[in-house]
């Protein structure tokens, strides 16, 4: 006999680590975790999941550890996961922030997870699986919350590679994909970025959906004078700008290329000394933001014009400061914003009046006739789902159809190789040229089916989706957008007058109008 209890056999060097069982000093084993019976290991995915409070885990191997995959931080599961042949794809977004005034949840943030969540529906409902040699493999999707901190993404974006095997992953912000790019170029995971605006990081394969920060700029740019023009029309003298700017990387991205072109009173920003001024408020992730007091230096200046690259704080905090605090003898100023505004539900409250909502303006990926059809389209049908409004959050409905259908096209490439990141990645050079295929639930088994036979070309809902093939970047031309208002309150309106900017050939063209 080797012992009599487990201190035995941890008294004895050759033992340590081991357990006293049946008097002798056995390995001890691993803990099956839940859905185990007798500890001899997991029997099913089904009891796994149910052990583990009806949230997916999985059983790989009867007789080994369950493997949870659906945790406080990866919340969301949908699709056939429990399918072993399933091809999983991950979300990695901030759908919680964390900052020094306490952890919020981003209203856009839940909005994009819905978008994302709505389009694996529809290609759940509307086809098995892909064809893979002999199998029919469904995709299925799981989200995870990066809580806008690198660790946690970086964290969470390995949970979904190494633990739940996701080839693609969906990352919703620049940030969060500054943090895992080493990770994603390490594992040759494939990356699409729903939302992504500042400059891809380098040497990482991976594809946008919406037009980088950069393209804003130029008709930003044009914007101003187009403004001063007008101003000047009552009074000559000299006009002020201000750039007001939260201290981010896309913010910073859209301020660097805008003031290479900014041009007013005959000369650059710089150029014009006291008539310009930079504002750029705190990181808000790691300080708290001095709303009031970045106003009123604002206010003070009292510039004509305050060019904006700020998300949601801008309209809910700094329009009714700035406007508050502005001085009676001064003319009011005019706004002009970018895509990161591109949403009614934050502008509602902070536009009180036609007077006030006339004065902001802003820049947008430019839509035609076929793609306001698709972005209608889509929005009935989001509202169908979730009985509220998407409010711009097209670009997760995208980035999951962009995800699925390079999937589609690796699967067609070879049926007998495994669908890994690289084919992933691969896949997207066979959605730019060929037959029109919408972002559209009745045009998914078309779409999938012209893959098995060559290429197609994918629209989505603000562009048309064509990689540049040699920088992988999209080309997209831009418009202005303006706020309206109609029978049922606020309204976006977009293209007002024609205005456009074409990164091809570097022309602005169209004259402003809204009303």
């Amino acid at each position: 006999m080797q012992c009599r209890a487990d201190a035995d056999c941890e008294a004895n060097p050759n033992f340590h680590g081991r357990v006293c069982e049946l008097g002798f000093c056995a390995i001890k084993k691993p803990d099956p975790g839940p859905g185990s019976t007798g500890g001899e290991g997991c029997v099913s995915t089904a009891l796994c999941t149910q052990a583990n409070s009806g949230k997916a885990s999985v059983c790989a191997k009867a007789g080994t550890p369950c493997v949870p995959w659906e945790d406080a931080e990866c919340p969301t599961i949908t699709g056939q996961w429990d399918n072993p042949d399933a091809i999983m794809v991950g979300a990695l977004l901030p759908l919680t922030f964390d900052s020094p005034l306490g952890s919020s949840t981003p209203a856009y943030a839940t909005r994009l997870q819905r978008a994302i969540d709505l389009a694996a529906g529809e290609f759940d409902r509307k086809i098995p699986g892909l064809k893979v040699g002999s199998k029919t493999r469904p995709i299925a999707l799981l989200h995870c919350n990066s809580r806008g901190i690198p660790n946690q993404a970086r964290n969470r974006f390995t949970h979904l590679t190494d633990v739940v095997g996701a080839q693609a992953v969906i990352v919703g912000w620049d940030d969060d994909l500054a943090a895992v790019a080493p990770l994603a170029t390490e594992r040759k995971t494939a990356i699409v970025c729903s939302d992504c605006l500042a400059p891809l990081p380098a040497g990482l394969d991976a594809r946008r959906i919406i037009p980088p920060i950069t393209l804003d700029a130029p008709l930003a740019a044009w914007r101003v004078k187009d403004l001063e023009a007008k101003i000047k029309q009552v009074d000559p003298s000299p006009i002020r700008v201000a750039l007001l700017i939260e201290g981010l990387r896309v913010p910073k991205a859209f301020s660097d290329e805008l003031l290479k072109t900014l041009e007013f009173n005959g000369t650059s920003a710089a150029g014009n000394g006291s008539n310009f001024l930079p504002v750029m408020t705190e990181d808000p992730r790691e300080h708290t933001i001095d709303h009031d007091g970045h106003a009123a230096a604002i206010a003070a200046f009292a510039p004509h014009v305050i060019v904006v690259g700020m998300a949601s704080a801008f309209p809910t905090f700094f329009i009714p400061l700035i406007e508050k605090k502005w001085p009676a003898d001064k003319p009011r100023p005019y706004y002009i914003v970018t895509q990161l505004n591109y949403e009614v539900a934050s502008f509602e409250d902070a536009l009180t009046s036609d007077e006030l909502r006339r004065r902001v303006s802003g820049t947008y990926p430019r839509l035609d006739d076929s793609l306001r059809a698709n972005v209608e389209s889509y929005e009935t049908r989001y509202r169908q789902e979730f009985f509220s409004a998407a409010d711009g959050n097209f670009s997760g409905y995208e980035s999951f159809y962009a995800t699925a259908f390079a999937a589609a096209a690796a699967a067609s490439a070879d049926p007998f190789a495994p669908i890994d990141g690289p084919r992933i990645a691969a896949g997207f050079e066979r959605l730019s040229n060929g037959p029109s295929v919408d972002f559209h639930p009745g045009q998914i088994n078309a779409g999938i089916s012209l893959l098995g036979a060559g290429s197609i070309d994918v629209r989505g809902l603000t562009s048309e989706l064509d990689w540049n093939p040699t920088t992988r970047e999209l080309e997209t031309e831009m418009a202005m957008y303006c706020f309206g208002r109609d029978e049922s309150g606020l309204v976006l309106k977009s293209d007002p007058g024609g205005v456009f900017y074409s990164p091809k050939t570097g022309l602005i063209t169209g004259t402003y109008a809204c009303e």
